[in-house]
């Protein structure tokens, strides 16, 4: 059945592909209805009681988002949440029809990074985001939510990606709002000034153990400069094609 999923998944367009049992902790509680503007529940609003979780990651094209931050690398990162949103919806319809309960997201629900190393993508990166072999962080992350229980699942893999991050950095120097984190080794919390404030640090995930990044001061620089940046993700070494 994974098998099956998964060349699915290629045929709609994702560079890799996992499925990892569903885990609390890295869903977001409550559901927020920004239409209604209203809070819900996982056990009484969504529609069945998750068991696995589809992870998929998109592939964004070098070229365009190596412009960071110019307003060129914008487009990668349009097209690529627009490819998860298909890629997510074309994987519940797969499902639908065989008798099993699907619902596709993109970053709502929960955090995309945590299952993509759970479902064995890649590892976590000192910039926050997912380094997954051949493309690194030059991807978007999407997710399907399903009642289907699997016999296998992938499980975590160590690529040697997060232990290089340790001693590069070159995603911290090249942050314009030096908000990634440059502390040699990951920690159980955020470390920046203000982040034992909850009112300020809300976005952090105390009790990982990861480089923990001021969230605010990277959509600030978002703010002022009225556009997007992507230079943790090209300044990445694990994101350069394989020019050889």
């Amino acid at each position: 059945a994974s098998l099956a999923i998964k060349s699915a998944a290629r045929s709609f367009g994702v560079s890799r592909c996992g499925i990892t049992p569903r885990d609390r902790r890295w869903d977001y509680e409550p559901l927020y209805d920004i239409e209604n503007e209203r809070e819900l529940s996982w056990d009484k609003d969504f529609p069945f009681t998750p068991k696995s979780v589809v992870v998929m990651a998109v592939e964004m094209d070098y070229e365009a988002i190596r412009t960071s931050p110019g307003w060129t690398s914008m487009g990668p990162a349009g097209e690529g949440y627009v490819m998860g949103v298909k890629a997510a919806g074309q994987i519940a319809k797969f499902l639908r029809p065989l008798g099993y309960h699907p619902v596709g997201a993109n970053n709502d629900l929960s955090m995309s990074v945590p299952y993509g190393v759970a479902a064995g993508l890649g590892e976590g990166a000192r910039n926050g985001a997912l380094i997954a072999p051949t493309v690194g962080p030059r991807h978007r992350l999407c997710k399907v939510y399903t009642d289907f229980e699997f016999v296998e699942y992938d499980q975590p893999r160590d690529f040697g990606s997060a232990s290089f991050c340790a001693n590069c950095k070159r995603c911290a120097d090249s942050c314009p709002s030096e908000a990634i984190a440059k502390a040699d080794d990951p920690s159980w919390g955020p470390e920046y000034a203000g982040g034992d404030d909850p009112e300020y640090a809300y976005h952090a995930r105390p009790g990982v153990l990861k480089y923990h990044n001021d969230a605010k001061k990277c959509l600030k620089f978002w703010i002022d400069q009225d556009g997007g940046c992507s230079n943790c993700i090209t300044s990445c070494p694990y994101n350069k094609p394989d020019f050889w």
